[in-house]
């Protein structure tokens, strides 16, 4: 019979074999509620890294709760000569305003962002096509997948952006509220988009991704750990623990992410 320490290790040789990509790493210095707490960037890289994760996308949390355009440019400034590692930038519909918008994007995009997020609820805009078609129109001419908050994005805000931009691949994190709560949503939204994908922090419920795999024919789901708040192990351990193929934990671990974000290997050769 298996015992624990065999099992643990079988789990840490899978994992480093998986060459896991995070799509969900914060750079929040010293904010309450962190597991761990860094205050140097590489150091926070590296903690990665020794935990079996190759790269990933970075987001600062000071430009998804006080300032986007502050805390883009301070990630800008961490990310240099980071192999493997890219930025979110946080964008609100004012980036637009005065038509230097696709500058902005294009130049972020320069020193390394591959993805952006939006967080209406905390900077009080809309999600509507009239607010942030235009930007939306950009995302998907430079191949910039958007992620977003599902309790800051309704699901029907979902489908309609996924309508209207089928182009732009939307990354769909359950913070906060276990996804499970909104499989009915979810699942319907997976079976209808090739564009839509789950980041699989929160998918840690009973055959959760047994079921998607079952009931929606693909696995568009790519990996996030939440780190610093979370232990990376909290995820990964639950896509390699799962009773799925193993081209469907691959997919998780790194191909769907292969896909979204193609510089990743290339960035570490």
């Amino acid at each position: 019979m298996e015992g624990i320490r065999e099992r643990e290790e079988a789990y840490r040789q899978g994992l480093n074999r998986a060459e896991v990509f995070d799509c969900n790493v914060w750079w929040a210095p010293l904010s309450r509620g962190n597991l761990r707490q860094f205050t140097d960037f590489r150091e926070m890289l590296s903690a990665c890294e020794a935990e079996g994760i190759r790269g990933g996308i970075v987001t600062d949390v000071q430009a998804a709760t006080l300032d986007n355009y502050a805390g883009n440019e301070r990630l800008r400034r961490l990310l240099k000569d980071c192999p493997g590692w890219y930025g979110a930038m946080v964008l609100t519909t004012d980036v637009c305003f005065d038509g230097g918008g696709r500058a902005y994007i294009r130049d972020l995009m320069a020193e390394g962002f591959r993805a952006v997020r939006m967080f209406p609820r905390n900077f009080e805009h809309s999600m509507e096509e009239y607010a942030i078609g235009k930007i939306l129109e950009e995302l998907e001419e430079l191949g910039l997948p958007l992620m977003v908050w599902q309790d800051q994005v309704s699901f029907r805000e979902m489908d309609a952006i996924l309508s209207r931009h089928p182009k732009l691949n939307l990354i769909v994190e359950g913070h906060d509220v276990k996804l499970l709560y909104h499989a009915r949503e979810y699942f319907a939204l997976m079976r209808k988009h090739d564009n839509f994908y789950l980041e699989s922090h929160n998918l840690v419920l009973f055959r959760e991704l047994e079921d998607l795999w079952e009931l929606s024919g693909k696995m568009h789901v790519v990996f996030g750990s939440y780190f610093p708040y979370a232990t990376p192990h909290f995820a990964a351990f639950r896509v390699w623990g799962a009773d799925i193929p193993k081209e469907a934990k691959e997919a998780i671990f790194c191909n769907n992410a292969q896909r979204l974000f193609p510089e990743w290997k290339e960035g570490l050769l």
